[in-house]
């Protein structure tokens, strides 16, 4: 399954010391496509999760970055009938995204 989203981060920055800077917020994201049948009906259209990251060497021309991106939001959001025949809200599949990067800064 592949979704695609729209993104922006919400972040603060906080430095650790001249090497390290960690950064932590919130992201807003939007489903834009998926290639699952139905997905865009079928998926919550928007998500909304926390970010905590590290970034090494801000200062530099070559930087590292870590990133954890953890959906608050269910990506899915549905009833389950129990075994009396009752429904029950039923919410999983939390988007989630941890990711490496590698910058080069080409203005200072």
């Amino acid at each position: 399954m592949e979704f695609y989203y729209l993104s922006t981060q919400w972040l603060t920055h906080y430095k650790i010391s001249n090497a390290i800077t960690s950064y932590g917020g919130f992201d807003l994201s939007g489903l834009i496509d998926t290639n699952v049948t139905h997905g865009l009906d079928t998926y919550r259209n928007s998500d909304f999760g926390l970010v905590l990251g590290l970034l090494f060497f801000d200062n530099k021309a070559l930087s590292i970055n870590a990133q954890l991106v953890y959906g608050l939001t269910p990506l899915l959001d549905y009833y389950k009938i129990d075994p009396v025949g009752n429904l029950t809200s039923f919410k999983d599949l939390r988007n989630s995204c941890i990711s490496l990067g590698v910058r080069y800064r080409i203005v200072k």
